[in-house]
């Protein structure tokens, strides 16, 4: 019994909550408070965080995961919510949103299909994707089942994942079955809960990107987004040698696209984007965690309002198995230097309103501005205080390191902080201030002005 009571206290604590868990909408930048996108992906299964209060006093303020078809509904029309109620009471407890990846199929309505693994070392077996009226209609019964359970929590609802990816739509990525049934599960959706924010596709990859330009053509030209509130991908960068900073013109080719189709002012998700500090290909922890501040910033500047980075913590203890060691934490949740980035950024952007990536409110003069972008360098400013405080944030988009002097900062007097939270003095045999700006972000904070 204890199960079902649960459910009435989630809808009467959503209304006594912090705005930011309940509000309608919440996929554009919030320039007032641009910490609210920021987000973390987590595990349902074994890697399941020992406990969601790290997660926000980490600074994260959304959770993403899946909510598992098969788990919960093993037999027809009877499903078991039990796992999931204890993470929304969890992150009810903590104030933290939830984004649900509604995925994926379910044995008692598809096939199995044998494929190859992620990695290709071995042979596993998946079910078909939902593609039949009877699973089609199924899936989007369980969507809305899920919906009207928890009704009013400001949940969002993402259909499906990766579906652009053969090893989550197999045999091969099919974009007209994905659409059908995207728009039936949210149409369902919001039958259940006229209020839901539905989103998707979850897309590996960008439109931009090699082979995957007629997919996307396809979903965009169909009904799904008609019915959905905001289009999320995972915008990975496959080459380690180049950071986020190359989504900056990804973004823009898939608003272009969206606007060709009539749906131009859907808001953009980051839902799961991330590097991975595998030993003999992936990137250093310390590298892990600047490319984690660096995605969050150029994300803002893209307007993207919400990112969530992937993942809390590592899903093994293989050094050199990729998949292994995304997380910002070890498996055993010690802390990784991407936990202390991201800890350093809440705290020098906690109250902060974000202004751009473009200007710097005269603290920096357009021409200098406009140079260094030129040599990859880029520049994000916040305001705070009542207008007294300026937090600048630096970084090179290249692996070069450039000196900036003080003179480009009008003579006003800064610390500067680095990417782990730690004060930088200025360089041996200098009288002047200066900031070394390389790939690890750094902030400049300008006090009393």
């Amino acid at each position: 019994m204890m199960l079902f009571r649960i459910v009435p206290f989630f809808l009467v604590a959503c209304s006594l909550s912090a705005p930011a868990l309940c509000e309608e909408k919440f996929l554009k930048v919030d320039r007032q408070s641009p910490l609210v996108g920021l987000g973390i992906n987590i595990h349902t299964h074994s890697s399941f965080p020992s406990s969601l209060s790290s997660i926000r006093d980490a600074g994260f303020n959304t959770i993403r995961t899946n909510i598992y078809w098969n788990q919960v509904e093993k037999e027809r029309g009877k499903y078991d919510w039990s796992n999931y109620d204890r993470l929304v009471q969890l992150a009810r407890r903590e104030n933290i949103k939830i984004l649900f990846s509604v995925s994926f199929s379910n044995g008692i309505y598809e096939d199995s299909i044998k494929l190859q693994s992620m990695d290709g070392k071995r042979t596993v077996e998946k079910f078909a994707p939902p593609t039949s009226p009877v699973g089609r209609a199924a899936f989007a019964k369980f969507a809305a089942a899920a919906a009207a359970r928890y009704k009013s929590l400001g949940i969002i609802w993402e259909i499906w994942n990766e579906p652009n990816y053969f090893f989550f739509w197999p045999p091969a990525p099919d974009a007209h079955s994905y659409a059908q049934l995207a728009e039936a599960s949210c149409k369902a959706i919001k039958q259940a809960d006229p209020n839901a924010i539905v989103i998707g596709p979850a897309s590996a990859g960008m439109p931009s990107e090699p082979g995957k330009r007629t997919w996307w053509t396809i979903l965009a030209s169909s009904g799904a987004f008609r019915c959905l509130d905001g289009v999320s991908v995972h915008p990975y960068v496959n080459n380690y040698y180049k950071g986020p900073e190359i989504n900056d013109e990804k973004y823009r080719d898939l608003r272009s696209l969206l606007s060709l189709n009539g749906h131009g002012n859907l808001p953009i998700i980051s839902s799961e984007f991330g590097y991975s500090s595998y030993a003999g290909g992936g990137v250093s922890e310390r590298g892990q965690a600047s490319l984690l501040v660096r995605n969050f910033l150029v994300n803002l500047d893209s307007d993207v309002g919400i990112s969530i980075w992937y993942d809390w913590k590592n899903d093994g203890v293989e050094a050199s198995d990729k998949e292994n060691n995304f997380g910002i934490n070890t498996r055993s949740e010690k802390p990784k230097s991407g936990l202390t980035a991201v800890r350093t950024l809440s705290r020098m952007l906690r109250g902060m309103k974000f202004t751009s990536c473009r200007t710097t409110d005269g603290l920096i003069p357009s021409k200098t501005l406009y140079a260094l972008r030129t040599r990859g360098i880029w520049s994000c400013s916040f305001i705070g205080n009542e207008g007294r405080r300026r937090v600048i944030i630096l970084w090179s988009a290249s692996q070069s390191t450039t000196l900036l002097h003080i003179p480009s900062f009008s003579g006003k007097a800064f610390k500067v902080i680095d990417v782990l939270g730690k004060e930088v003095p200025p360089p041996a045999r200098s009288h002047l201030q200066q900031i070394a700006v390389g790939p690890d972000p750094v902030y400049a904070v300008f006090d009393r002005l």
